[in-house]
């Protein structure tokens, strides 16, 4: 019992010796979890011609890593990802990778399936691609704006398997294989007109 009761005193003495050292910062502190901070970033936009006119329907992705996510213009040229969060180790750290890039595939974008169609350029499909950027850190979200205006292209932006000079031709065969692809696959309906109080026309021979 006596041996016992030393024990008990000696690891209480030790207890408090260790927990002197720590107030005393001979220790090191205990690790504690890092609050992560959030980096933010509405990624959106505009597709114009060279002639600045939207350009609807057309294939845009999000470059974010490894990760791609795809939309396609609407009737006025513009795309919208929404809001980009990525994690930051520590709050008002600079947002980590992956950075993020906005691509430009002449071909419409169909959810769930192929594209109807692709322009390629000697045998491969060109790509438009932003300049690499990132969320901004801080609380609230940032504005990522791209706009693919093919009159005046940023400088940072670059094109991959056909020369940049030639994406204002390249849109122009997209836009204009587009609308020839509309009018094949609208449904079609035979519209019989005739004046009131007529005959209807005559069914062709063996055919009542």
């Amino acid at each position: 019992m006596l041996c016992g009761r030393a024990l008990s005193r000696g690891a209480a003495a030790a207890a408090l010796l260790v927990l002197a050292l720590a107030a005393g910062g001979l220790l090191p502190a205990p690790v504690r979890a890092q609050q992560a901070g959030e980096a933010s970033c509405r990624v959106h936009g505009r597709v114009l011609d060279h002639e600045a006119r939207p350009v609807a329907g057309i294939h845009v992705r999000l470059a974010r890593g490894i990760e791609l996510l795809n939309a396609a213009t609407d009737e006025d040229g513009r795309y919208d990802f929404g809001t980009q969060r990525l994690i930051t180790p520590t709050p008002g750290a600079p947002a980590p990778a992956p950075a993020l890039s906005v691509e430009l595939l002449a071909e419409p974008y169909e959810v769930g399936g192929l594209p109807p169609f692709t322009v390629l350029y000697r045998q491969r499909p060109p790509i438009l691609r932003s300049d690499t950027f990132s969320a901004p850190a801080g609380g609230e979200a940032g504005s990522c704006e791209r706009d693919f205006a093919l009159g005046a292209l940023p400088a940072a932006y670059s094109s991959v398997g056909a020369p940049e000079t030639l994406w204002p031709d390249i849109v122009e065969i997209y836009r204009r294989t587009e609308d020839a692809w509309r009018l094949a696959v609208l449904p079609r309906k035979v519209v019989h007109r005739r004046e009131a109080g007529t005959a209807p026309p005559t069914p062709p021979c063996g055919r009542r």
